[in-house]
């Protein structure tokens, strides 16, 4: 029907339900049967029966696994809202109840799960489905991080990028866009009769006129990436140009990732892992890293976590916002709470404090033993590296790892039993905050 004809879809339901379906060995199922007005509504709502049992009208229903909403702009937005909850679901179900009976375990293994139990419903459908409705994407990509913040171990309010950089997990806006770009060669491959192949020969047509469809909303997509992606006709007109896309998605996910690290002051210690010019890929930036398989005591390797994602109770990190008790201090007046000579840094307080409690000061020296035998170019009271390179150069050998999280959680937990300083000028009483 050219358009909306109540009578004319009447006729059709009967003949589906009293001669097409018998004929196929099959029968209509009333309460199964469900109504769906989308775009403008016609002037009566429609009153559709099935053997005199009318079809209820709804605005949102689930069929094959997908829901569809009427009401919304995005027809899938309540699909993204019920896989966010199941994926959420899945997260406690599977990692936190997990984790009631067994105690804690590696992240390594919880990523697994992660991947198993809790990815499948963050891409589900993302072939048919493209994310170009903003918020409903939002809803999938906060169970995302939710799920990486909850294996980690810090907070809400934590640098997302590293997030994935140091899981391995692609992000989700990617990740999306990836499976939908490989399903398109897929049917690029398919022979003409195929009914999908078909529908893509539609919905390139509608994206030649200027109209909406599967194929224009990619292009939509690709552009809304963090770091934009063009779509040209000859991208779509083979197999290779696909997968040239999907090879400039990747690449715009890499620079996004290093433009976000290189940005964020609270990303320090995750710069520099690449020399300048080097051909990077995908998989070269996202990876597990090695602190989070091979420090084996748990709480060393959170607090060597909480230190790479500057979720620790130094100055350099505390005095960056204001509290009830004091203002943001400036990033050279956080000085260190036992000297008071320097920045009280990450650099500072594992490698340089001489004013530190004397254990701390022991633990230092026992690891500066091993690592004048492990490689002499990492002695910090020597070489004239950075101390942020010298951090960066201990998070990545595998031999002083188990080490350095000894005197990572020493060195934050004595800290944390001390205030930290702060400058005049930057308290506030209670009396003048109340």
């Amino acid at each position: 029907m050219e358009e909306w004809d109540e009578n004319a879809m009447q006729e059709k339901m009967t003949y589906m339900d009293g001669d097409w379906c018998p004929k196929n060995f099959l029968e209509m199922s009333v309460p199964k049967t469900k109504l769906m007005l989308f775009g403008p509504l016609p002037r009566s709502v429609p009153h559709l029966t099935i053997r005199g049992q009318p079809i209820g009208l709804v605005d949102s229903f689930k069929y094959v696994g997908m829901y569809f909403q009427s009401t919304h702009r995005y027809i899938f937005a309540e699909h993204c809202k019920q896989k966010a909850k199941e994926a959420i679901k899945a997260l406690f179900m599977s990692i936190v109840t997990v984790e009631s009976s067994t105690g804690d375990l590696p992240p390594k293994e919880m990523l697994r799960v992660f991947m198993a139990r809790v990815d499948p419903h963050l891409i589900h459908g993302c072939e048919v489905a493209i994310d170009v409705d903003a918020p409903s994407f939002k809803v999938l990509e906060n169970a995302q991080l939710l799920g990486l913040r909850r294996i980690l171990g810090v907070s809400a309010h934590s640098v997302k990028a590293p997030l994935y950089t140091e899981t391995g997990i692609i992000p989700l806006a990617y990740r999306r866009i990836i499976l939908a770009l490989r399903y398109l060669i897929y049917l690029l491959g398919l022979p003409p009769v195929r009914l999908a192949g078909a529908a893509l020969r539609d919905s390139i047509a509608l994206l030649r006129s200027e109209k909406p469809g599967w194929m224009s909303d990619i292009k939509l997509r690709l552009q809304q990436l963090p770091v934009p992606v063009s779509l040209q006709w000859s991208d779509i007109e083979t197999v290779e140009g696909v997968g040239a896309v999907v090879k400039r998605v990747e690449e715009s996910c890499v620079e996004w990732l290093r433009n976000e690290i290189d940005s964020n002051d609270r990303a320090l210690l995750l710069r520099g892992r690449f020399r300048a010019g080097q051909d990077i890929t995908l998989h070269d930036i996202v990876k597990v890293r090695p602190y989070l398989t091979d420090i084996a005591i748990p709480s060393h390797r959170r607090a060597v976590i909480r230190l790479v994602f500057s979720e620790h109770c130094l100055a350099i990190e505390q005095l960056r916002r204001k509290d009830r008790r004091r203002l943001v201090v400036p990033r050279d007046l956080r000085l260190c709470r036992f000297c008071r000579a320097a920045v009280e840094d990450e650099p500072h307080a594992l490698l340089y404090c001489t004013a530190c409690p004397q254990p701390l000061r022991d633990r230092r020296q026992a690891l500066l033993r091993l690592v004048t035998n492990v490689d002499r170019k990492l002695d910090w009271t020597s070489t004239d590296l950075d101390g942020y390179d010298i951090l960066r150069r201990l998070l990545r050998s595998r031999v002083l790892l188990p080490k350095f999280g000894e005197l990572v959680y020493n060195v934050l937990k004595v800290f944390n039993e001390f205030e930290v300083y702060i400058p005049d000028g930057y308290y506030v009483p209670d009396t003048v905050m109340t």
